[in-house]
This record gives structure tokens, C-alpha cells and sequence, in this order.
């Protein structure tokens, strides 16, 4: 792994680390705490999956949505672009996908990240 780095910055290449925080199956201190947490020890990007129910264990599970859950997060970090891994373009009219992320981005200072995907849950 050391040697990998070294090649990459020889090459001047960056490497980034971003953490997925899980807002599933768990409440919104655990979540906001994880954050910031994250946020403030350095990692470059935080994101949060686009669920309508829970992929794991009962379907009943909370399952934050994520727009108002980066929304959230956005306003209490300070560095660590964010964003949906992957925003569900099934859920959501296209023109209110771009509002919500034009939105978060304004919250966030500009640090919103846009991930798009099909959206796929077999239940």
C-alpha cells in the first residue's frame, strides 16, 4: 500500500479517502456525530446512500432520506465535499434532483458532489 502512494504522488497524483456514513438503522446523533467526526479528521468526502427502504435486514429499518440527511450533515461540516452514492434518479422528477442539489450545494458552500444511479433493490 505504501509503495502504491508513493507512486501516485511521484506521479502527482492525489489520493483521496471519503466515508460512506451509514444513515440506516440508526439515529440522527449517531449520524451528525459520525460526520463531524469524519469531517473534522480529514477525510476529503462523505456520502450517503439514496434508500427509500432498508436494504439490510427488515425493509421496517429507519432509513434517513438523503437529501435532507446531507442537507443536515452539509451545514454542520466545514471541509469534506458530500454528497449521494448514488442519488436513485428513479425516485425523484429530474427537475427536482437539480433543485435539491443546487440547494445543498448553496448549504454547503459549494462542497456538494452530484452521484447519480439507476436505483435497484430486489424486494
Amino acid at each position: 500500500m505504501r509503495q502504491s502512494i508513493v507512486r501516485c504522488q511521484e506521479a502527482g497524483m492525489q489520493i483521496k479517502i471519503g466515508a460512506l456514513l451509514w444513515a440506516q438503522q440508526t439515529d440522527w446523533p449517531a449520524l451528525r456525530d459520525a460526520a463531524i467526526a469524519a469531517d473534522r479528521a480529514g477525510f476529503d468526502s462523505l456520502w450517503v446512500s439514496d434508500h427509500l427502504l432498508c436494504p439490510i435486514g427488515s425493509w421496517r429499518n429507519p432509513v434517513y432520506e438523503a437529501w435532507a440527511t446531507i442537507a443536515g450533515l452539509g451545514a454542520l461540516t466545514e471541509r469534506a465535499t458530500i454528497g449521494t452514492l448514488v442519488g436513485a434518479i428513479t425516485f425523484r422528477n429530474p427537475g427536482l434532483v437539480a433543485k435539491l442539489a443546487a440547494t445543498v450545494d448553496h448549504i454547503t458552500g459549494g462542497r456538494a458532489v452530484l452521484g447519480l444511479g439507476g436505483a435497484w433493490l430486489a424486494r
